[in-house]
């Protein structure tokens, strides 16, 4: 890396602590979730990436290719392990 890249990348990790140093501060514990497409179906299942596939459209790269809702056994996981800690 060059001198100006290293200043740059030093430059930004100050400024992001003097954005998060005005930041709320909690003695409690969090847990946040987060997600960008709640309830966005593109690929809803594997059968229809399969089916996807078999029509020919290359999906190898496509953001996509993972892309589905929660399951009810997705969810039964979940809250399988945060029932591991307690506040």
């Amino acid at each position: 890396m060059s001198l100006r890249t290293n200043l740059v990348t030093v430059k930004s990790h100050i400024n992001a602590a003097k954005i998060n140093s005005k930041g709320l501060k909690v003695n409690q514990k969090l847990l946040i979730v987060e997600s960008d497409d709640w309830g966005a179906i593109r690929t809803p299942s594997k059968d229809v990436l399969d089916a996807f596939i078999k029509k020919g459209i290359d999906c190898s790269n496509s953001i996509y290719k993972n892309d589905s809702l929660a399951s009810a056994n997705d969810l039964e996981l979940l809250f399988e392990v945060l029932g591991n800690y307690k506040i």
